[in-house]
């Protein structure tokens, strides 16, 4: 069985000439039944779970996309809010 892991230690691969696919596996030799992990791709949270159904507790390729707009709107808010008027006295 192959599982997904950020830092997985091996790498399947189709074998056109054999007809089957084949795993690399790093600095280990693999024995039958034994659970192996790749890294189904530099995938965040959402996209885990949109394309395979699960999510990782602790995900490096976790990241919030936040565009330039939301960020100078969000701070002019801040800063209008936070500004007040002086009264004047005669």
């Amino acid at each position: 069985m192959l599982n997904h892991s950020p830092d997985a230690s091996c790498v399947p691969f189709f074998d056109n000439k054999m007809g089957f696919f084949k795993v690399i596996a790093e600095h280990h030799s693999i024995v039958a039944g034994q659970q192996l992990f790749f890294c189904y791709g530099a995938h965040n949270n959402d996209q885990l779970w949109i394309e395979y159904g699960f999510r990782l507790l602790e995900n490096p390729f976790n990241r919030v996309n936040i565009s330039i707009d939301y960020c100078l709107r969000t701070k002019l808010e801040a800063f209008e809010s936070a500004r007040t008027v002086v009264p004047r006295f005669p």
